[in-house]
């Protein structure tokens, strides 16, 4: 395990010198991450960075891509309805502090922050 407040890269570099087998890219910089890779190593993004964005960094890269149509909107707000899917929500801001709730998101802190529009 790596602490993602310190060097991840010189921390993942002591742990695996030759680089690792896969990467799965959920924040940060697509980039760094990648250069740990070790040879024929794989680079998964939900951040839509491809190959095209790693510049040669990671051949065998992948962005993964959902595209939700409305039944899977509708059984996911079921979900949610019923309590039998929770998204933990780290800070709520109202519209008009909007360019705030986007500093926040910028920090990099984790968690998901939400928009009341009431």
């Amino acid at each position: 395990m790596v602490d993602r407040d310190s060097d991840v890269e010189a921390q993942v570099r002591a742990l695996r010198p030759q680089g690792v087998d896969a990467v799965v890219h959920l924040a940060g910089d697509g980039p760094t991450l990648a250069r740990l890779l070790g040879p024929g190593g794989r680079f998964a993004s939900l951040l839509a960075v491809g190959p095209e964005q790693l510049g040669g960094l990671a051949a065998r890269a992948t962005s993964v891509v959902a595209a939700p149509d409305s039944a899977i909107l509708q059984r996911l707000g079921a979900e949610v309805a019923a309590g039998r899917l929770r998204v933990p929500i780290q800070a709520t801001y109202p519209l008009e502090q909007v360019p705030a709730a986007m500093a926040h998101f910028a920090d990099g802190k984790t968690g998901k922050i939400a928009i009341a529009i009431d």
